[in-house]
């Protein structure tokens, strides 16, 4: 075991087997006190301090660190034999303060997130034993967060900053980053990352760090890109510069647009109605929703954008296409993409390129240029070999990315 030393009076030791085990760390106020870090004041500190405090300890990241604190309190829990650490009694007491609420939710969250990694194969009883007991943490916290905070009344300094927390982020806050980027961030699109960002500025701590960027690329390149890898090291260790410059198209929230417009010739005989002069114009739509998992809903129909995406919405919903549409896969190898759709009497395979300055939207990858539009019964796409291989003519239009909050 190593040890190793760092400028805010707290020591890390190295465990081949745990990682790095972090002893308690201690900050100086102006006025010469010494105050535990915990997560409440981690999540008051600036950007540039944390960075600081996770160099210091030897790590690259924010996220890293945090993971680490996080790893080393359960293991510390665990092995006292108590994942509530010596207070459980004090669990109990109503009149607990609200801190000792934060930590407990902290230390319990921390538990969970460790054992549902490492233990997937537990009994349901212990699963059933686990979730019932964070529901009364829940309930405890918000109990006592309620009673001690009222809007219509002035913030005391004892509590001034915890309320603070609470009316200008939310409860929300109150809850580590990685337990909010890996746990309930999940379960929205990628694109609502940038919306949630605006909500305060202290949702940026889990909507524009480099955990949260970690965890869109994810999202996003895991299953989109042909090889199954992220190569951080080519956008220069940056998740962030990976999502602005490395090719994908926008999964959710909006679909992309291709209008098709033929002018057709009028076969003139004597059954003809149509009047001298007059132009026949065709319309139609071609429609692309990709999905994160990889899949593609894809639907060609008359109907315009206004009339389609309350469909679209239906089938978001229930998951079944009907006769609006039809399910495919999709690929992306650099700035290509192959959508491969399955008709019950054909195969179609699109090749795309993505497009990183078009003439429409206002940021990257908003616009589709459809290069190939091939078709094969057997589904057969060899050019040298398929003998029902077919080729259409392409439009020089593009697909183009429409927006819907709702999809």
């Amino acid at each position: 075991m190593n040890s190793i030393g760092n400028d805010s009076g707290s020591r890390s030791v190295q465990n081949d087997q745990e990682g790095v085990v972090l002893d308690p760390i201690y900050i100086r106020t102006s006025y010469g006190e010494n105050y535990e870090l915990n997560w409440p004041i981690w999540h008051r500190l600036p950007h540039g301090e944390r960075k600081e405090i996770a160099n210091q300890h030897g790590f690259k990241t924010i996220g890293e660190f945090e993971e680490s604190v996080i790893l080393t309190q359960t293991l510390r829990q665990v092995d006292d034999g108590n994942l509530y650490g010596d207070d459980a009694t004090a669990r109990t007491d109503p009149n607990r303060t609200d801190i000792t609420a934060i930590h407990d939710l902290e230390r319990h969250t921390a538990a969970l997130h460790i054992s549902s990694q490492h233990n997937q194969e537990s009994n349901k009883n212990d699963d059933e034993s686990i979730s019932s007991s964070m529901e009364e943490e829940e309930e405890t916290l918000i109990v006592s967060s309620s009673s001690s905070y009222n809007p219509n009344q002035p913030l005391s300094e004892t509590n001034d900053e915890h309320s603070r927390d609470i009316s200008e982020g939310g409860l929300i806050m109150l809850l580590p980053d990685e337990l909010i980027i890996h746990h309930i961030m999940i379960f929205l699109s990628t694109e609502y990352y940038a919306l949630c960002s605006l909500v305060s500025p202290h949702w940026k701590n889990f909507t524009r760090s480099e955990l949260a960027y970690k965890e869109i690329c994810k999202r996003c390149y895991m299953n989109q890109s042909k090889r199954k890898t992220l190569h951080i090291a080519r956008f220069g260790g940056s998740y962030r510069t990976m999502l602005e410059k490395r090719w994908r198209v926008k999964v959710g929230c909006g679909l992309y647009v291709l209008k098709c417009t033929k002018i057709k010739q009028i076969q003139r005989d004597m059954w003809t109605e149509i009047p001298v002069g007059a132009v026949l114009e065709s319309t139609y739509y071609r429609y692309l929703y990709f999905y994160e998992d990889g899949r593609v809903l894809y639907s060609l129909t008359s109907k315009a954008p206004h009339e389609v995406i309350p469909i679209f919405k239906k089938i978001y919903a229930t998951g079944d296409a009907g006769h609006s549409g039809i399910f495919g896969t999709y690929e992306i190898q650099k700035d290509n993409v192959v959508v491969n759709v399955k008709h019950p009497w054909h195969h179609v395979r699109f090749h795309l390129k993505v497009l990183d300055k078009g003439d429409f939207g206002p940021g990257l990858f908003w616009e589709l240029k459809l290069e190939r539009h091939l078709s094969s019964a057997k589904n057969d796409f060899d050019e040298y070999w398929s003998r029902d291989l077919v080729e259409y003519n392409v439009p020089t239009e593009h697909f183009r990315f429409l927006r819907n909050w709702q999809l």
